[in-house]
């Protein structure tokens, strides 16, 4: 019942193709994110949730 409704709407099929493209950028963009990422970040985040007590602000602001 409820597929026949959104089915009665004009241009949904536009929707989920847009919904599927943007789903696909942001993993593209994570992806590419993570990969140029310095591993001394990555090793810093890693341990992140183990050592609440860590200041990230020195690896965020790059000093």
């Amino acid at each position: 019942m409820i597929g026949e409704y959104f089915r009665s709407f004009p241009g949904i099929d536009l929707i989920g193709i847009a919904g599927l493209l943007l789903s696909v950028a942001i993993f593209f963009l994570v992806v590419i994110r993570t990969i140029r990422a310095e591993p001394s970040f990555l090793l810093h985040m890693s341990r992140l949730p183990l050592d609440p007590d860590e200041e990230i602000t020195r690896h965020t602001t790059g000093r």
